[in-house]
């Protein structure tokens, strides 16, 4: 097993982002989009897979201060293709919740699907939270201020900063995260055909 320090700094470049990205297309949809949602928004694996259709308004997703460390609400505008993705799923049952296999309970069997990667596209070893580090270093690199990406990943902030620093940051965040989805949906795509 990698050591814990290699653990700590592991996020997935473009390529292997595209070619995870193309493993999913032999997941169900619910799976997929899921996988796609913690990619594409940085947030926690049990936060994405209890998402609910009825915390998110005008394309901001809500997250109740009980899913949050930290204990506060957490705000994440959705990109534009996420919306579109979540609105395409099939819905079942308690058509709040948006990972649901049967309509009743929200998503898991995460090492059943994970297994369903490794095998479709195999790479160095990494976890769900990778992805997490992955959204992050990714906006980071595309420009965006470290405060911006650490808004979006919820952090909290500590000391004074925290008393005093009550902006929400929905535009920074809302294009911080577009700018994301664009560039992992436009490399995604981009080069499949020629492959």
């Amino acid at each position: 097993a990698p050591s814990k320090e290699k653990q700590r700094t592991r996020f997935l470049s473009m390529a292997e982002i595209k070619s995870l990205w193309s493993a999913l297309d032999t997941v169900h949809p619910i799976q997929a989009a899921f996988v796609k949602t913690l990619l594409l928004t940085g947030q926690r694996r049990e936060t994405v897979a209890t998402m609910r259709r009825s915390n998110i308004e005008s394309g901001v997703w809500t997250i109740p201060r009980e899913k949050m460390k930290g204990d506060r609400t957490h705000s994440i505008p959705l990109p534009n293709q996420l919306i579109e993705l979540i609105n395409d799923l099939p819905r079942q049952g308690d058509e709040d919740i948006v990972f649901t296999h049967d309509g009743r309970s929200t998503f898991s069997g995460y090492s059943k699907l994970k297994q369903r990667l490794d095998e479709a596209a195999p790479m160095d070893e990494w976890r769900y939270h990778d992805l997490r580090r992955t959204a992050g270093t990714h906006i980071a690199r595309l420009g965006f201020q470290r405060l911006v990406v650490s808004k979006i990943l919820g952090h909290v902030e500590s000391g004074v900063t925290q008393i005093y620093e009550l902006h929400s940051y929905d535009e920074e965040k809302k294009a911080a995260l577009q700018a994301w989805a664009d560039e992992v949906f436009q490399y995604c795509r981009a080069t499949l055909p020629s492959e």
